[in-house]
């Protein structure tokens, strides 16, 4: 299974996303992630209940909170 995330869209801030980042994930590692995907959602982490949207902030939360941003 192929997750990818970005394509041509904006982000929050109205940048262009442009960037695909794509990797091979077992079954069990995306239905994991699909999961956790709509725990973000339903904790309001996330806007929308959509993997790419959690991938972007378990990527960039961690940064933000040490001030790198």
């Amino acid at each position: 299974m192929t997750v990818a995330a970005g394509r041509e869209k904006r982000n929050h801030d109205g940048k262009k996303l442009t960037r695909v980042l794509s990797t091979k994930l077992s079954m069990v590692d995306y239905d994991r992630f699909v999961k956790y995907t709509h725990y973000a959602y339903k904790a309001r982490l996330i806007d929308e209940p959509k993997t790419s949207k959690y991938l972007r902030l378990i990527v960039t939360y961690p940064f933000n909170e040490l001030g790198l941003h």
